[in-house]
C-alpha cells in the first residue's frame, strides 16, 4: 500500500541443541551444522508466497554478521573457534569449516522448493537478491583479505547453482578512508552484482546536518556508479521513532532528504528499517504496518 516494490527479510537462524521449543518450531533453520529444522524454511516459504501474490519482489539475506538469531559467532562456536573479540570475528571467512558450515546453509536454501506454490527457490522470479550477510565487518588487514576472497567464493557458489538472481555481499558501508576503500574493492569484486550499503545518520561520523547526510550519500553512489560501475542500493535507512525526532525535527523530513538525495544521486534503490506490525511499545527505527 506504499508503493514498496522491493522488499528484505532474513533467511537464517543458527542456534544449539538448547535452544528454546518455540524457536525451533517456528524461527531457526538449524541446531548444529547437519541438524535441520522446518520452522525457518516453512515461514520463508509464506513470505515468498505472499510476495508473489501482491507483485513485491525480495532480497534474501543468508547470514548475520551480529550475534541476532545466531549470526557467525554461532559458525564459529560450532567450529570451536574465539568468538570474544572482533578480531576473532575475522577468522570465519578464513575457517574451511566455517566456510563449509555457510556453503551447506546456501545449498540447502538454494535448491529448496517451496511448500506453498511448489517452485525452486532459485527458479523464482519474487526473490530478488541474494545477499551473503548483514553488515558484515572486519577489524583487520588480513580479515578484510579472506573476507574478498570469501564474498567471491560465495558468490561464484551461489551462481553456480543459480544463474536466475543477483547477488549482493551484504557489507555494512564506511566511516573511515580505510574502511571506505575496503568497501570498493568488494563493489569491484566482478562476482558482484550491485553495491550495498546501510547508513543511519544519528548513530553515524559526524552527521548533524542536512549537507552532511547529502554528502555521506553522495560519495557512496558515485564511488559506485563512476567507479565500480555498478548500482547501488541502500540496503538498510532509518531514523529513530522510539525518542525525540533526530536534531529535534520531524522524522518525515529527514526521510525525505534520504530519499530524495538518493533519487537525485541515481541510487538504484533504499530500503527504510523496519516494517514490522506494533509490538505495544516503540522499537528503534520501527515503521508500523498496522498504524
Amino acid at each position: 500500500d506504499d508503493g514498496v516494490t522491493v522488499g528484505r527479510v532474513w533467511a537464517l537462524g543458527e542456534c544449539d541443541a538448547a535452544s528454546p521449543a518455540w524457536a525451533r518450531a517456528n524461527q531457526l533453520w538449524r541446531v548444529a551444522p547437519d541438524a535441520w529444522l522446518q520452522g525457518g524454511p516453512r515461514q520463508l516459504d509464506r513470505v515468498l508466497a505472499d510476495a508473489r501474490a501482491r507483485g513485491l519482489r525480495i532480497i534474501i539475506t543468508l547470514s548475520n554478521y551480529w550475534d541476532d538469531f545466531g549470526g557467525i559467532r554461532q559458525y564459529l562456536a560450532w567450529a570451536k573457534l574465539p568468538t570474544d573479540t572482533f578480531d576473532a570475528r575475522d577468522r570465519f571467512f578464513s575457517d574451511e569449516r566455517t566456510r563449509g558450515f555457510y556453503r551447506a546453509h546456501v545449498a540447502h536454501l538454494v535448491d529448496r522448493v517451496n511448500s506453498i506454490t511448489g517452485v525452486r527457490y532459485a527458479d523464482d522470479p519474487t526473490i530478488f537478491a541474494w545477499e551473503l550477510m548483514n553488515e558484515s565487518e572486519v577489524a583487520t588487514p588480513a580479515g578484510a583479505t579472506a573476507r574478498r576472497s570469501w564474498i567471491d567464493e560465495m558468490a561464484s557458489f551461489i551462481k553456480a547453482r543459480d544463474p536466475n538472481h543477483l547477488v549482493t555481499p551484504g557489507v555494512m558501508g564506511y566511516t573511515s578512508r580505510a574502511e571506505r576503500a575496503e568497501w570498493l574493492a568488494v563493489c569491484m569484486l566482478p562476482t558482484v552484482d550491485y553495491c550495498d550499503s546501510h547508513l543511519y545518520a544519528e548513530s553515524t561520523d559526524r552527521v548533524t546536518t542536512r549537507k552532511r547526510l547529502e554528502e555521506y550519500i553522495d560519495d557512496r553512489v558515485q564511488l559506485a556508479r563512476y567507479v565500480a560501475h555498478k548500482p547501488l542500493v541502500f540496503g538498510e535507512f532509518g531514523f529513530r521513532t522510539d525518542e525525540p525526532g533526530y536534531l529535534d525535527e520531524p522524522r518525515a523530513s529527514w526521510y525525505a532528504t534520504f530519499l530524495e538525495r538518493v533519487l537525485y544521486d541515481g541510487a538504484a534503490g533504499a530500503l527504510a528499517w523496519i516494517y514490522q506490525p506494533w509490538i505495544g511499545h516503540p522499537r528503534d527505527f520501527g515503521i508500523y504496518v498496522d498504524r
